[in-house]
């Protein structure tokens, strides 16, 4: 129930007079849930860049309860998370042509409505640089044929197109072909074992990107030859050297020598760890006795060698007495 006013005029006076009246309830209308998406503006990226999907100005009078970004066209790429307004991805390589993808955005509300929108982004190809790979570091010998590896280098778009080999360190060699992704060389004598080689490759794409690498080549340490001399014959009581000096090593040098006995009559040996020993050949009982021995030597990286010498030792020439008789005249 409500009351309505409204005014009399009564000789002249203006009365406010109020009436009671009846009013019928007014149901409240409900609007439609209306939706409508929008995907962003289309848009054009270079390659290798992060690319933004921006779904965020899509619209709901009523709330807005998903989003679902899907790929429509282009090479395929993977959407960081296609249920956020926004979202991200990596726009890929696609060649010199680049490519065009298409994206959609589908949102639904509460009500279950859903609307969708399109757009595109136009990757722009970038030259991308090539990847260089000079082989792996190695050791070697002075004197080996080697060959230098740089066909694992590769390019991800426009390919290769040329190598180039050089030395940047180290003595000095020839390379059959620098601009081979396979050249060989011979080996020089290095100085020590703590010198290198150390070879560059520049390799060059189609567009003219360039990137480098390098490979370094060691010398291996050569083994050390040991040499023991000549076998030898001697007399008992005579003094014997046991001569070790032609011994060698062609890098690091000979830093020890070791004389031991192997065989025979037991000696005791001067200098036995000199490049040059000695010993006095026994008494024998048996003619042509041996004595054997053993020369070990040892370079500056520890590396040894061994090698083997007789000594055949034999009777005095002189073992018996010499009686001078003399004749007198009567």
């Amino acid at each position: 129930m409500t009351f309505k006013a409204y005014y009399q005029q009564i000789f002249g006076i203006l009365i406010l007079s109020l009436a009671l009246v009846s009013a019928s309830p007014v149901e409240a209308k409900t609007a439609p849930c209306l939706i409508k998406a929008h995907a962003g503006e289309d848009q054009a990226v270079q390659s290798g860049n992060k690319v933004r999907l921006d779904g965020s100005r899509s619209r709901a009078n009523c709330t807005i309860k998903t989003y679902q970004w899907a790929q429509a066209a282009g090479p395929t790429v993977q959407i960081e998370d296609p249920t956020q307004a926004r979202t991200e991805f990596i726009a890929p390589n696609v060649g010199l042509n680049g490519a065009v993808l298409g994206f959609v955005l589908t949102v639904t509300d509460e009500k279950g409505n859903a609307d969708a929108a399109n757009t595109l982004v136009r990757i722009v190809w970038v030259n991308q640089p090539p990847v260089p790979e000079a082989g792996q570091d190695r050791q070697v010998m002075a004197g080996d044929q080697v060959t230098l590896d740089g066909s694992g280098s590769t390019d991800p778009d426009d390919g290769i197109a040329t190598y180039k080999w050089e030395i940047v360190s180290g003595p000095r060699t020839s390379l059959s072909d620098p601009a081979a992704s396979q050249p060989t060389f011979t080996v020089p004598r290095f100085a020590s074992l703590q010198d290198k080689l150390i070879f560059q490759l520049t390799v060059t794409d189609k567009n003219g990107l360039s990137a480098t690498d390098t490979v370094t080549i060691t010398p291996a340490n050569m083994r050390p030859v040991a040499d023991a001399g000549q076998d030898q014959t001697v007399k008992e009581k005579s003094k014997v050297v046991l001569n070790g000096s032609k011994s060698s090593d062609k890098d690091d040098g000979l830093v020890a020598y070791e004389w031991r006995q192997t065989g025979g009559p037991l000696v005791p040996i001067e200098n036995p760890f000199s490049p040059k020993a000695n010993f006095i050949a026994p008494l024998i009982e048996k003619e042509g006795t041996l004595l054997n021995f053993q020369l070990t030597v040892t370079d500056k990286a520890g590396y040894q060698a061994s090698d083997d010498v007789a000594v055949k030792v034999d009777h005095s020439l002189f073992t018996g007495y010499c009686f001078i008789s003399s004749l007198t005249e009567p």
